[in-house]
């Protein structure tokens, strides 16, 4: 191998490792978590969870599952019963739409309550069963009340303010 011919090579060993890092970094660029609110409008939405002797449930977390998308969020449920869906770029809120609701309860370690720890019926841990329903509307008016009720009868979800 003469003189010439090592630095054809040497040119070109540092052209492919210069190609192959710019494909790596290129590929793993679109490898990282989508937030899948970016470039959607989103709308104010804040509610109240009422348990059904009356009372606010008083932690955990409420979760919007969106029934025409793949878009789910959750909330922190305050110690008054109330939560706010914070938002990320967009702002706080959701996309307009219809979404199904479910209710997680935390215990003291941070865990997610398993069936029969939540104190309220078992069907509001999965949206599917859980009978709650909302509607996000293009306004700034999405007050959510979310009335459990016992196992024997539906849920009720109410949307006060809206068009």
């Amino acid at each position: 191998m003469s003189l010439n011919d090592w630095s054809t090579w040497e040119s070109f060993c540092r052209r492919g490792v210069w190609l192959l890092s710019a494909v790596v970094t290129v590929a793993l660029a679109g490898c990282g978590e989508r937030n899948p609110l970016s470039g959607l409008k989103v709308y104010p939405v804040k509610g109240k969870v009422i348990l059904p002797d009356g009372k606010p449930l008083t932690s955990g977390t409420v979760t919007f599952v969106a029934t025409k998308s793949t878009i789910t969020s959750s909330a922190n449920i305050e110690s008054d019963g109330s939560f706010t869906f914070k938002g990320g770029a967009n702002g706080d809120g959701l996309p307009e739409g219809d979404y199904k609701v479910r209710l997680d309860v935390a215990n003291s370690s941070g865990q997610k309550s398993k069936k029969g720890t939540a104190p309220f019926p078992t069907k509001y841990l999965d949206e599917d069963g859980s009978d709650l329903t909302a509607t996000v509307k293009p306004d700034d008016s999405n007050s959510i009340e979310l009335k459990l009720t016992p196992n024997a009868t539906k849920a009720a979800a109410s949307t006060r303010g809206g068009r």
